[in-house]
């Protein structure tokens, strides 16, 4: 819920420890309510979110893919 719904991620991609999301709506991203002990940092771009989570960034990436379709 913190992304903006699932239906605000178009796509979800693990790169390393890095998740990058390809978000439609960054004003509905609540970056406030990140989970601290899985995101330990981001990086917003237009239309686009990395987040830093560690080992479990393809895990996420997937279980967001899935949501999404």
């Amino acid at each position: 819920s913190a992304l903006g719904g699932k239906e605000n991620v178009t796509l979800a991609e693990a790169k390393g420890s890095r998740l990058s999301l390809h978000i439609k709506d960054e004003a509905k991203v609540q970056y406030e309510n990140f989970p601290r002990e899985l995101v330990s940092n981001y990086i917003k771009m237009t239309g686009k979110l990395i987040l830093i989570v560690g080992e479990k960034s393809k895990q996420i990436a997937d279980q967001i893919n899935k949501k999404a379709d």
